[in-house]
């Protein structure tokens, strides 16, 4: 696949440049290594925590994002585990700690009631939020987040996808068990098509 892609190695507080996309990540609260990453073009961002605890790193990624895209697994006052995932209540927090533009809850397993979680988010976060959905696209100026993969003539206001000139794509999946909101967990795929 390196003959496709341009991979690299995440690491925190690291910064590279896909195409006209700048893009950082920081180490968040996991039991294991996990990011957070943020997507920046033209003013304009989207930040995807990853799988994490509360934590400042997220905050400070975060901050000002026009499109929060946060993890909710855990219900409040049910699963106390620090460190691990947020509620929809640490979202909802950590959405307004870091003054994003949008919360869209994301990566809620099945036997978590997502309605609730979006309820207490909005208890913490009075800015527009929702359940990320499968089939959802969420429009931020100057790109787009899909909650499916795009087709292949996609345009991000400039080069086509199917151009031979190296490029970047931005896009997110959802997979979801069902139609339930916000069940299954959001994959931010960023690739960099090589020159040949």
């Amino acid at each position: 696949m390196g003959e496709v892609f341009d991979f690299r190695t995440l690491k925190s507080g690291g910064s590279f440049e896909i195409g006209p996309f700048s893009v950082r990540t920081e180490k968040v609260c996991h039991p294991v290594e996990a990011y957070g990453i943020r997507v920046e073009h033209g003013g304009r961002s989207l930040t995807y925590s990853g799988d994490t605890g509360v934590c400042e790193a997220l905050n400070d990624l975060a901050a000002g994002t026009d499109l929060f895209l946060c993890e909710a697994s855990f219900t409040h006052g049910k699963e106390d585990v620090p460190d691990l995932h947020l509620n929809g209540r640490e979202a909802g927090a950590q959405a307004t700690r870091a003054g994003v533009g949008r919360l869209v809850l994301t990566h809620i397993p099945p036997w978590t009631d997502g309605e609730r979680n979006l309820a207490d988010a909005r208890e913490t976060y009075t800015g527009p939020s929702e359940l990320a959905r499968a089939g959802a696209v969420y429009e931020v100026r100057g790109f787009r987040a899909y909650g499916r993969a795009p087709e292949p003539s996609v345009r991000f206001r400039g080069p086509s996808v199917v151009r031979r000139e190296a490029h970047a794509l931005v896009r997110s999946s959802i997979s979801s068990s069902g139609s339930r909101p916000g069940v299954g967990r959001l994959n931010l795929v960023i690739a960099k098509r090589k020159t040949t």
